[in-house]
């Protein structure tokens, strides 16, 4: 028996055809039997209509070749998609699936493959069946009034749809007709379609899949808007569809999922079973496209902000805190990272809607009380629209014009937020006062008229108090105004004593950035300051009209300027560009050698008090986080902080030796009881009388009192002569004051030549120890006060622009710091 004959081998045929022979023979009888079968496919395939027939020939591939038919459908259902969107395009596709089904079908009796009759009951159970789902959706509540269910209650309206669902267009497609055979009916179809494997499968995914899906977005997403509250319903959706996948694969051994998808109309289906894997031009399976895939990723983070948000937040705020994470406005970011850091604070209670916010200068805490006014099930997605009123608000008084500026803002803020939530949760969500401003800025924004907006703001809103404060430890903030200003709005002078910026943001920005100076014009800088200029205002957030560099508007109204989550709308700039901040990083890596030295000292002042109160040993390690075109002059404001601090700790230390405090330091524990504000608050040193008593530290001089007018019955006047300072050091000619005075008392002479404005020097004379004022004897009193604003009395509604140096001041001398329990 030649080779080739051989017998003990088996054979096994492709295409899920399987046949067992024995050798050579074996295989030439599987390979006669498979062409037999492809013969016979091919003739049945050219006897299909041109349309019905496969586009390729698809044999030995896992890609089920389409018809032209199924690409004209798919085809159909994607322009629905986008001639009407959502709801209407799934309606529209549908109307439009019937036109073509119809077109296809009157093709079909022109071919011969059915008669008239057999087409018209065809097109008769399309129709009912397409009316019958249409209605069947409509029973219960749908749209917003579905969402407000509970996760039980939609999953079981859900599996109710898809029963009566199957039930009735099993009950319509079980009919039978043939123009031979007359009518039939098709009991097993019927059953297969209520109670079939594919439709137990349906109903248990539906149950399982709908409970996970529901319930992430109920516990998780209520209150999220925008793209935070898409991404974290994608996460959702994926999760009950990966639950609904495993229950059609358990039940039925299959399942299938659609890889690719335009404007939400799926392409390419896989089947993905016991017996392998087979891909179709398709729009079934569930959606695992690319972009789903990203979007569900995206939305892991959303479903972590929740989770933080409820570490902190429950009830109704913890659902406006989800809102207020994804409003997507500047400043509702920054008032959600505040309120989630502990930078502010908020207080809810029962009461007509009205809220107030106030900035406490003493511990830096912009702090909000709400009297909210909602209750029901969208409490928490109203009171979110409130707090994105309050993120624009700053709690101080700004001015009447500057108070007009920041309420337009926030009434525009919390109406963008309340649009938003009214766009997810449906108008029902909102109140009919938030729902009434919503339709009034869409109005603006159809007509490009805003006057009645801003009527409706004027006569509707308080503009008479301020509510919030960006606080500013060496942050440059644009005010509107392009003169640099404190906190307390007062001018900052640079070392000439002249104000410091420019009319016009941009220019007065040119001013700080470069040299300190003040109203130097516009043309007096390059092309590159400018644009570094700019380029900082845009890194910030702020707008201006699209014009060349030198025309730029950063003020006023202008048209057509883009604003995120509306388009191209009429602005005014000043309020859009309002309380945005620099980075200021990003300035001192660009201006860091040439920006006004006020702004600079501010900045690195707590670096450089590091360092100095080191003696050195920390410069290295702070100089590793200065930019290198800061990196100079921080380290010679540390040399001069070092020399500050050095002297004032000689003279301190001479003082205690030599007049002693009976063991204690003089910057000892106790130093916060001794050096504050209070009756007898600071240290007594017994001196003979006309001992010279030396300035601890150096300062400027701002009280010369040769009087001694001590009234024992009143108490007034019990310092007797005294000199008091404001303690700080001369850094590029510019005195740099702690925002802490020396106080020295009781003296039996001052100096003549020292006078209020005299530079004093650590370890000058400034008096000789006497009795004058409320004593019992010749002796020093020495006190230290903390003082607000630029010479300024302490008054609780101003800010107070020293509180960082101040708090260096207190580290250095050992005390509690301000805000510390």
């Amino acid at each position: 028996m030649p080779d080739n004959e051989k017998t003990g081998s088996r054979s096994k045929m492709k295409d899920n055809f399987k046949y067992e022979g024995d050798g050579e023979m074996g295989r030439i009888m599987s390979d006669f039997l498979m062409y037999n079968m492809r013969e016979g496919r091919g003739m049945s395939e050219a006897a299909k209509p041109v349309y019905e027939r496969r586009m390729w020939d698809d044999d030995g591939s896992w890609i089920e070749a389409p018809s032209i038919r199924g690409v004209v459908n798919i085809g159909v259902s994607i322009t629905a998609s986008f001639l009407a969107p959502g709801v209407g395009g799934a309606l529209m596709g549908a109307a439009l699936n019937l036109v073509d089904d119809a077109m296809f079908t009157a093709m079909d009796v022109q071919n011969g493959v059915m008669t008239a009759d057999e087409a018209w009951v065809s097109m008769g159970k399309q129709a009912l069946s397409s009316v019958a789902s249409a209605a069947i959706g409509q029973i219960g509540p749908t749209g917003d009034a579905f969402k407000a269910l509970g996760a039980g209650a939609k999953v079981g309206l859900t599996l109710g749809h898809q029963v009566a669902t199957n039930t009735v267009t099993g009950a319509i497609n079980a009919i039978e007709y043939s123009s031979e055979g007359g009518w039939g009916y098709n009991g097993e179809a019927f059953r297969e379609s209520v109670v079939g494997k594919q439709a137990l499968a349906g109903y248990v995914g539906s149950v399982a899949g709908g409970m996970v899906q529901h319930s992430i977005a109920d516990s998780s997403l209520f209150g999220f808007v925008g793209e935070d509250y898409a991404n974290g319903m994608a996460t959702a959706t994926m999760a009950g569809n990966l639950v609904r996948m495993g229950t059609d694969y358990a039940i039925t051994g299959s399942t299938s999922i659609n890889l690719a998808n335009i404007n939400g109309v799926g392409l390419f289906e896989v089947n993905l079973g016991r017996d392998g894997i087979r891909g179709s031009i398709s729009s079934g399976g569930y959606d695992m496209s690319m972009g789903t895939i990203i979007n569900s990723i995206k939305g892991i983070g959303t479903l972590q902000t929740s989770a933080d948000i409820g570490k902190k937040f429950d009830g109704d705020l913890e659902v406006a805190m989800r809102g207020l994470s994804s409003y997507g406005l500047d400043e509702t970011d920054e008032y959600f990272r505040q309120l989630m850091n502990g930078e502010a604070e908020i207080t809810i209670a029962d009461g007509d809607g009205t809220a107030l916010t106030e900035y406490d200068a003493e511990t830096q805490t912009k702090r909000t009380r709400i009297d909210h006014a909602g209750d029901g099930q969208f409490a928490g997605i109203q009171l979110g629209v409130v707090l994105a009123h309050e993120a624009f608000r700053n709690g101080i008084d700004d001015g009447e014009r500057g108070q007009q500026i920041e309420t337009s803002e926030a009434v525009f803020g919390h109406t963008v937020a309340a649009g938003m939530a009214a766009g997810i949760y449906g108008d029902s969500s909102i109140s009919q006062a938030m729902l009434d401003e919503v339709e009034l800025l869409r109005e603006a924004q159809r007509t490009k008229d805003f006057s009645k907006f801003s009527a409706h703001v004027a006569a509707n809103y308080d503009s008479s108090k301020d509510y919030w404060k960006l606080t500013a430890e060496g942050e440059l903030i644009n005010d509107g105004d392009g003169w640099l200003r404190d906190e307390n709005g007062d001018l900052v002078r640079n070392e000439n004593g002249d104000p410091i910026g420019a009319n016009g943001v941009e220019t007065g920005l040119l001013n700080i950035l470069y040299g300190g100076t003040s109203g130097r014009s516009y043309d007096n800088f390059s092309d590159e300051e400018i644009a570094t200029a700019q380029q900082l205002m845009v890194q910030s957030g702020m707008t201006s009209t699209d014009v060349p560099m030198h025309e730029r508007m950063w003020t006023g109204n202008a048209d057509n300027i883009h604003v995120p989550g509306l388009g191209s709308v009429p602005v005014n700039l000043t309020a859009l560009n309002m309380g945005k901040k620099l980075d200021m990083n990003s300035v001192m890596s660009k201006t860091g050698d040439s920006i006004a030295t006020e702004a600079f000292v501010n900045y690195y002042y707590g670096e450089a008090h590091d360092a100095a109160k080191s003696g050195f040993s920390q410069l290295s390690s702070a100089m590793s986080n200065v930019p290198l075109t800061a990196q100079g002059r921080f380290g010679r404001l540390s040399a001069t902080m070092t020399d500050f601090y050095g002297n004032g700790s000689a003279v301190a230390q001479k003082l205690s030796q030599e007049y002693g405090l009976e063991g204690e330091d003089f910057f000892g524990p106790s130093t916060n009881d001794k050096h504050s504000l209070g009756m007898h608050k600071g240290n007594d040193f017994g001196m003979p009388e006309g001992t010279a008593v030396p300035s601890i530290f150096s300062g400027v001089a701002s009280v010369i009192d040769r009087t001694d007018d001590y009234d024992p019955l009143t108490g007034e006047d019990s310092s007797g002569l005294n000199v008091q300072s404001r303690i700080g050091f001369t850094f590029e000619d510019l005195f740099i004051d702690t925002g802490v005075d020396s106080n020295s008392m009781h003296f039996s002479s001052i100096p003549e030549d020292l006078e209020v404005g005299s530079e004093i020097s650590s370890n000058m004379t400034i008096g000789y120890a006497g009795d004058s004022g409320a004593s019992d004897g010749s002796h020093l009193h020495q006190q230290f006060t903390l003082r607000r604003g630029y010479g300024k009395p302490a008054t609780m509604d101003q800010a107070n622009p020293y509180r960082a140096r101040q708090n260096s001041f207190l580290d250095f001398v050992g005390a509690p710091l301000i805000g510390a329990s």
